[in-house]
This record gives structure tokens, sequence and C-alpha cells, in this order.
């Protein structure tokens, strides 16, 4: 029996039409518990696997830009540890996707605010010049000189705030009030 497998998860328009997928890790069931899921993607950074994990979600993920309607996105994550151990590898895999690849959205995930900014500047020049768009997942603005430099040279398409940074600005904004 498989341990993970790639779900497709809805993200949709404010007026509630589908504008894109994000292609997610699931595991088998009585292992999709949240701490269940952070011990074996830890794990797999820890060891390096995270980068055989990446590619795959990634082929599957182009594999569904053929399925999907043209006007239809797919996004996906990678680890900052597959960048600086698979990034060649990773790479070679956008660089092949053509045309496709302006539907394509590559997160890379909360470990960006904390990892080599040079290598992530390298990264999202390649997704660029591959048409390909760079979103930071999870982006967690806690050391804010660094996050800052990030965001300058990086100048991702998308930033998908962590839930504590959401909350905790909406609680103050509600303090405030």
């Amino acid at each position: 029996e498989t341990l993970i497998r790639t779900a497709f998860q809805p993200i949709m328009s404010d007026r509630g039409h589908i504008v894109a997928y994000e292609a997610l890790l699931r595991f088998r069931e009585g292992l999709d518990k949240p701490e269940s899921r952070e011990i074996a993607i830890k794990r797999w950074e820890d060891t390096g696997y995270i980068g055989t994990v990446d590619v795959s979600v990634l082929k599957q993920a182009i594999d569904a830009l053929d399925l999907l309607h043209h006007s239809l996105l797919v996004s996906v994550n990678v680890s900052m540890i597959t960048l600086a151990k698979h990034g060649d590898r990773y790479l070679g895999h956008l660089a092949g996707v053509g045309d496709k690849a302006k539907r394509l959205i590559v997160e890379v995930t909360d470990t960006a605010s904390h990892g080599d900014p040079a290598l992530l500047l390298k990264f999202a020049r390649a997704c660029a010049a591959c048409n390909v768009r760079l979103a930071l997942d999870d982006f967690s603005p806690d050391r804010p000189k660094s996050a800052e430099r990030v965001l300058q040279l990086v100048r991702p398409k998308l930033i998908k705030l962590d839930r504590k940074s959401v909350s905790a600005a909406f609680q103050n904004v509600k303090d405030d009030q």
C-alpha cells in the first residue's frame, strides 16, 4: 500500500469559481494527522529524500496541466532543501514544461524565510526564465530584515502568509479598535 499520494485541492476565486488546483501530499489513512506529516517531512528534509518527493509531485502537477482546462493553474510546493540538493534536477523538469509553464505556480515552502537568499534568487530567476510563477508559501516574516531582503530580491508573484502571522495581524487590528 502506498504511504503517500498527491491530492489536488481546488483554489476558489472570491466568486466561487475554481481558478487553480494545489498539488498536496496526502498520507495513507491513519498517518494523515498533522503531527505525522510534520515528522515525515522533517525526516525527509533531514535525509534529503524531500528532493525525490518534490520532483515526484512536480511531475504529477505538470501532468495535471494536460488534463485541466487551459484557463486553470496548478500550484506545487518545493522545499529549499530540494533547491539546495536537487535544484538542477528540479529546474530541468521546469525547463521542459514549455508553453504550459505560465499555468504553473511553484511555491517555495516556509523554509524560504530562513534559507539562503542567493539560492532563492537563483531559483526565482530560473522560474522567470521558464515563465513559471513563483510564490512564497507560508512565508513567515519573523525576521523582518531578512524577510524584507528576500522580498526585494525575489519579487514573488504570490505570497502566502503563515496562519500565525495573519491571525496575529487581525488580532492586533481587533485590539486597536
